[in-house]
């Protein structure tokens, strides 16, 4: 690599550094006075609830999450709906993507800077073209990372809805209201689905919600309709209705899809196995063969 094209490299990637400093040194814009009574009412709501304050740094990644949530690209976007499955803020994802960005970045300038000092100098542009497509690489792994983990916590929503199910048929069975029903089945168990229902329960009573509305809301958001049918199950219970088989009904027959569904990933996994299974057994019959081979080639000429 020549000496100009270093200095390229060197004055790209500074640029960007000089701004960010000059951006934190330089004195903000004027006041918004609406915008700081919002934020002022939101700091003393956080920390009623016990939230620490947020700092300069998670302000300013919160900000650039709002310009990136107005993408409707799967790849540069935020993923609103998984994020909300995980429990994880914009800006946390956010943080995350520039942070695998970075990495795969330094990854190839440390790649290039000892192959410049072993003497094997690489193109100046095919440095460029590298460091970029390891930014995008990069900042691609938390996209699928996070579509991963969410579609794994949506399934262990879904079969531990089916547990919560018969729970509440059984607090109906001893007589329960729908109300009390749900929430002392929320709080039987110590996963973080039950946590979540009994979290959602209790901020729909301090907020005078019906427990089956915020049910409901919740099985939309996560994205597991069983919750919202359950919600509309009690929705009759609160009406009189008899609910208790047909609660049994629909956690038995949710059991059986989710058992179903892992029949069809199990099967999925096995044929993916088919495929190295065969090339290594191609392998070996070529490498037993080689040697007959050669001899026969060999004897042949």
């Amino acid at each position: 690599m020549s000496a100009g094209a270093v200095a390229v490299l060197l004055g790209a990637l500074a640029g960007p550094a000089v701004v960010c400093v000059l951006l934190a040194v330089l004195r903000p814009a004027p006041v918004n006075v609406a915008a700081a009574v919002a934020a002022l009412d939101g700091r003393a709501r956080r920390r009623a609830d016990g939230v620490p304050d947020q700092g300069r740094w998670s302000a300013r990644m919160q900000r650039l999450a709002g310009y990136s949530a107005r993408s409707s690209n799967r790849w540069w976007g935020i993923p609103a709906a998984d994020l909300d499955v995980l429990g994880l803020t914009a800006d946390r994802y956010l943080v995350r993507q520039l942070a695998w960005a970075a990495g795969a970045i330094a990854s190839v300038l440390a790649v290039a800077g000892l192959a410049w000092f072993a003497g094997l100098a690489f193109p100046g542009p095919l440095v460029v073209l590298a460091v970029v497509a390891a930014a995008g690489a990069g900042s691609v792994v938390p996209v699928l990372a996070v579509r991963e983990d969410a579609a794994r916590a949506r399934s262990e929503f879904r079969r531990a809805t089916a547990a919560y199910l018969d729970l509440v048929a059984q607090e109906r069975a001893t007589g329960r209201a729908p109300s009390q029903a749900l929430a002392e089945a929320a709080a039987v168990g110590d996963s973080w689905v039950f946590s979540r229902i009994s979290r959602t329960l209790s901020r729909a009573a301090r907020a005078g919600h019906t427990p089956w509305d915020a049910s409901s809301r919740l099985g939309k958001r996560m994205g597991v309709v069983e919750l919202a049918d359950l919600a509309d199950i009690l929705a009759t219970a609160a009406d009189g209705a008899a609910i208790y088989t047909t609660l049994i009904a629909k956690a038995g027959a949710l059991r059986a899809a989710a058992l179903a569904a892992e029949k069809t990933d199990a099967n999925a996994r096995s044929q993916r196995l088919a495929l190295p299974v065969a090339l290594l057994l191609i392998a070996f019959l070529l490498l037993v063969l080689y040697p007959a081979m050669i001899r026969l080639m060999t004897g042949g000429g």
